[in-house]
């Protein structure tokens, strides 16, 4: 009687994976800061300046994704992704011997956000507002740019890496119009890391935060379903 039951189980649930609904796509994101916040430390190292403003700063990246939506309440799915962001970051404009400058620092991450999804169809267009948590790997490292009114100087320093893994959690909404065999999407999204990147000098156990990142991102792209 129990394998009968077992078996019978393991043939429910791979009828519902047979059955379910799974979405692959591709998008392009574009985004701003908004609420990045650059720590004492690096404001004191970079700035010299305590009482320096954050900037505006511009970011972009690419990601894939999959989702699945459960056989037993379609409208709801799961959600992963893997993308790579450029230019995340913080500004700081601050005074520096009677001079007034923006000092930019801005980085590379890899990130992996885990979604729960709920499809709200409206007409032909689908509604898909997602929430949940992001893993952040930063890579490689940080860009400092130094800019005035007549100058502009980068600063690359190779002695330093950005080091950590950084969680968050991330909000959005996705609105799929179909076109062809899947959907043209369009996204909005907000992200918040919990702790900051931290830079690392080769030779020094020490490290520095250098800034915990908030970013708002809109995003375009393409979506399979199967």
């Amino acid at each position: 009687m129990k394998k009968i039951i077992a078996m019978a189980v393991v043939a429910a649930v791979a009828v519902s994976m047979v059955c379910a609904q799974i979405t692959v796509g591709a998008k392009r994101t574009f985004g701003m800061n908004l609420g990045s916040k650059v720590s004492d430390e690096a404001k004191e190292i970079f700035a010299r300046n305590d009482d320096a403003k954050n900037a505006f700063m511009v970011n972009s990246g690419d990601s894939i994704y999959g989702r699945y939506n459960l056989p037993f309440l379609p409208a709801l799915g799961v959600q992963l992704e893997f993308g790579l962001t450029a230019n995340n970051g913080a500004g700081l404009k601050a005074e520096y011997e009677g001079v007034e400058m923006t000092v930019t620092a801005s980085y590379l991450s890899l990130d992996f956000p885990l979604l729960v999804t709920y499809d709200i169809p409206v007409g032909s267009i689908m509604i898909t507002p997602m929430v949940g948590i992001n893993f952040s790997v930063p890579v490689g490292s940080p860009k400092f740019v130094f800019k005035t009114d007549e100058n502009e100087a980068s600063m690359d320093r190779g002695d330093l890496k950005d080091t950590g893994f950084i969680p968050g959690i991330v909000a959005g909404v996705e609105v799929g119009i179909p076109v062809g065999p899947g959907s043209i999407t369009a996204g909005l999204s907000y992200v918040n890391d919990f702790t900051p990147v931290k830079l690392k000098s080769d030779g020094f156990d020490e490290k520095v935060d250098l800034l915990t990142r908030r970013n708002f991102n809109i995003s375009l792209g393409y979506a399979l379903k199967f």
